[in-house]
């Protein structure tokens, strides 16, 4: 059995204590030990994971929050189901991840559930397919990525420095986590009106945000979700000052190298590929401290002049999304 009960029987791999191994490795990296990620349950075909939405004294907070918890858990869902389902080790580093946006959990909502399933593998790659819903039962985002079937790359316990687990403070406090991310986002109101002069911002975009061990996975780099949540974050800043309200309709990750825990800060460069009245797609470099690019993140957003609803966009009881013509 895994952590407080859940099973993890049925699972295509050679030992039951090493998904137990795997559970609690996991669960006790940094990200995923602060963001309190837990095994929800199995099946011989498929993986679910859930996470609790941070708790936000405000829209601003709640936003940063969600915009993590979704992309680490996504993140985290993808490779955990080609290290059990299919036997590849204790770990799967992400090579690209894509993100579909359905819609924010409802109101009420506590958790976001992913469910991962791999539907085909290649040469020493496997692909796969993520569905988030929230714990109502809302569909809330689409994910698919290729991760790397790396059962010849060196265990953790060989990593030079040895692997860093999750602070016993920062266990289920995702407080932590939110603190260090939140100077990329600051709290300011965006405009209300639709932008109508898209060539007066500055463009590229330039920050820098300092790398604390909190963003770390057990390898020692910047963990995959996290740097996604950066590219995410930053896109939205770069957006703020003329934009109405905005909504992310779809992100795709290419990892590039690894960002390494060591590097004192990230330089987040955010610039527009299209900037049109209605839909809008940028990319995000973070590169490291010697100038390489770890990450690129290209997202699509929706320029609209009203909060994103379930008259705009829901998951049906099977899943389908159905959007408006609005």
């Amino acid at each position: 059995m895994g952590e407080e009960g859940y099973a993890v029987t049925d699972l295509a791999v050679s030992k039951i204590e090493d998904v137990q191994l795997l559970c609690e490795r996991i669960m006790a990296s940094p990200v995923e030990g602060c963001l309190g990620l837990r095994l929800a349950g199995s099946r011989p075909d498929s993986l679910t994971l859930r996470m609790p939405i941070p708790a936000a004294e405000s829209a601003h907070r709640r936003e940063i929050g969600l915009v993590t918890v979704l992309a680490v858990l996504a993140d985290v869902a993808g490779g955990l189901s080609v290290v059990v389902l299919q036997s590849a080790g204790l770990g799967a580093p992400t090579v690209e991840l894509r993100i579909d946006h359905a819609g924010p959990p409802a109101p009420e909502a506590r958790e976001l559930l992913a469910e991962a399933t791999v539907s085909h593998t290649g040469p020493g790659v496997a692909y796969s397919m993520i569905t988030v819903r929230d714990d109502t039962g809302r569909l809330v985002a689409r994910g698919q990525g290729h991760y790397v079937r790396n059962d010849g790359i060196a265990p953790i316990d060989n990593i030079p420095g040895g692997p860093i687990a999750v602070d016993k403070r920062d266990r289920d406090r995702p407080e932590a986590l939110l603190d260090d991310l939140t100077p990329l986002l600051p709290d300011t109101e965006p405009d209300t009106e639709p932008d109508t002069e898209p060539d007066t911002e500055p463009d590229p975009a330039e920050w820098r945000l300092p790398v604390t061990t909190r963003m770390a996975n057990a390898r020692r780099q910047v963990q995959g979700g996290v740097l996604l949540a950066i590219g995410q974050l930053a896109q939205r800043r770069a957006q703020l000052a003329t934009a109405g309200h905005l909504h992310p309709l779809s992100v795709q990750v290419e990892y590039l190298r690894p960002a390494p825990i060591e590097d004192p800060e990230l330089t987040v460069r955010t610039a527009y590929v299209r900037r049109g009245r209605r839909f809008r797609t940028l990319r995000t470099e973070l590169m490291r401290a010697d100038g390489r690019i770890a990450t690129s993140i290209t997202g699509l957003w929706l320029l609209g002049t009203g909060e994103w609803n379930e008259s705009q966009a829901t998951g049906d009881a099977n899943g389908s999304l159905i959007a408006s013509n609005g």
